[in-house]
């Protein structure tokens, strides 16, 4: 992750070059008043982020022993559907639940959001009861079996839990919120255990999962209905408030929601290509190799959100994002990155087979083939943030159409090709590298211009000259 900032304009002239002094004097203030209170909010959500993700991965050696591969590649596929479905169903609303100064907008918005939720719980239900099984097949969801009755539950939690988040964070409530963070991921690790020795199988990791979320949002849940049921009892007046409410907020379904399902659907429909053309055994190679990766990728940005915050900070006081600076503050990132993708390229298959088991080594291959797109990941993932800081929606959207389009294609070249897993992995590791050089590319070139359009209103005669 990077600052990104740019410096302030100078007091009495001068050029628009940064001063390394000021720059670090700038980074190192909001960095001390960090290590000056542990009990910061920041220190606590970051610190509940790494030790939930560190949790997980741990929780995954046991894990391995007890579920086969193709179990494992079952709770991909489930994974995956949960992953998209949830995304539609939370219509983004969460991300607009601090914006609203009164309380009671943000808890109308709060029961919007549930309301969708909920009835799109309700209709997944009824398509994996009713669906036939050419329509199952046509979908890529056949091989999930009895975890496709899971997914309503799935839904719930998947896009309720990040509700729930947000809600948390509107109150201030920073504690909960890690205690919740660190709850979930307990509860998951125990159920899918627990679940693993009483030999269920895919459905057992799919419960698992889908109960942790469910069983740390309910209470929450309890605690809305009543106050909910008090508005619900004139609903014309409820309804005519809420519509006026999503109307002020419609850009989060109109937009954010198709952004998010975009940058996610890639990585979600792997499980399902490969399931459906090579089987539910190398499916499950690919998702213990993924959930590695993706758990040393969230540790490695899980200061984003903090890191976000300095850098529209930087832009509301300045108005620029130096291409330099970019270059010279993600220098940590880039030794992440080197080390990450140098230790699982170097060592994935041995370290797989240390850590999960002989039966794994197949997914360490995997995992060797990723790490060159983890580590490019990890140095423009950030990246994708400075478009939103810069209000280049547009640049991010279009990239993300563009990156599906190439996972589409991936997807017919695994089965029209007959393409192997470590094939399939090589394909998708290169167009992965390709759209976040892409996105590199595109930060800096965004950075440039808000430089570029700085120096233009402060400059009549560089303005004019551009012109």
């Amino acid at each position: 992750m990077l600052f990104l900032a740019g410096s302030p304009a100078p007091a009495h002239g001068g050029s628009w070059r940064h001063n390394n002094q000021s720059d670090r004097a700038w980074m190192a203030l909001p960095l001390n008043r960090l290590k000056s209170s542990v009990a910061s909010p920041v220190f606590i959500l970051l610190a509940s982020e790494v030790v939930a993700k560190g949790a997980m991965f741990l929780s995954s050696i046991p894990i391995s022993r007890l579920y086969t591969p193709a179990e494992m590649g079952v709770f991909g596929l489930y994974i995956s559907f949960a992953t998209i479905i949830s995304i539609v169903a939370g219509i983004s609303i969460q991300r607009a639940l601090p914006l609203p100064r009164s309380d009671g907008k943000g808890f109308i918005l709060l029961l919007i959001a549930l309301g969708v939720i909920i009835l799109t719980a309700l209709l997944t239900g009824l398509f994996f009861t009713v669906a036939p099984a050419s329509l199952l097949m046509a979908v890529g969801a056949d091989h999930l079996g009895s975890a496709g009755l899971v997914l309503p539950l799935a839904v719930l939690g998947w896009a309720g839990f990040p509700i729930l988040q947000m809600w948390l964070s509107r109150t201030g409530r920073f504690s909960t919120l890690a205690w919740s963070k660190l709850s979930q991921v307990a509860l998951l690790g125990g159920g899918q255990i627990a679940f693993g020795f009483l030999h269920l199988g895919g459905i057992g990791l799919a419960l698992g999962d889908a109960l942790s979320r469910a069983l740390v949002l309910a209470p929450f849940m309890l605690r809305v209905f009543r106050p909910a049921a008090k508005r619900l009892r004139k609903p014309e007046r409820f309804t005519r408030v809420a519509l006026k409410i999503l109307m002020e907020y419609k850009r989060f379904p109109l937009i954010v929601t198709p952004t998010l399902l975009l940058h996610s659907i890639p990585a979600a429909i792997m499980p399902i290509a490969i399931g459906t053309h090579l089987g539910t055994t190398m499916a499950g190679y690919w998702t213990l190799s993924a959930y590695v990766t993706n758990a040393i990728f969230g540790i490695s940005v899980s200061f984003a959100p903090y890191l976000y915050s300095l850098w529209s900070k930087s832009v509301h006081s300045s108005g620029l994002l130096s291409p330099a600076y970019v270059i010279r503050s993600s220098r940590p990132l880039l030794v992440i990155a080197a080390a990450a993708g140098l230790g699982l390229g170097l060592a994935g298959p041995f370290l797989f087979t240390l850590i999960f088991g002989q039966e794994w080594v197949y997914a360490g291959q995997v995992a060797q083939i990723l790490s060159v797109s983890l580590a490019f990941q990890i140095l423009g993932g950030p990246l994708i943030l400075v478009l939103s800081v810069l209000n280049r929606e547009g640049w991010n959207i279009s990239m993300a159409v563009i990156w599906c389009a190439l996972s589409g294609l991936v997807y017919y070249l695994i089965g029209a090709m007959e393409l192997s897993l470590l094939q399939a992995a090589g394909l998708y590791a290169t167009v992965t590298c390709v759209v976040y050089v892409a996105y590199v590319v595109l930060a800096l070139v965004a950075g440039h211009l808000s430089v570029q359009r700085k120096r233009g209103d402060h400059d009549p005669a560089f303005s004019a000259g551009a012109s």
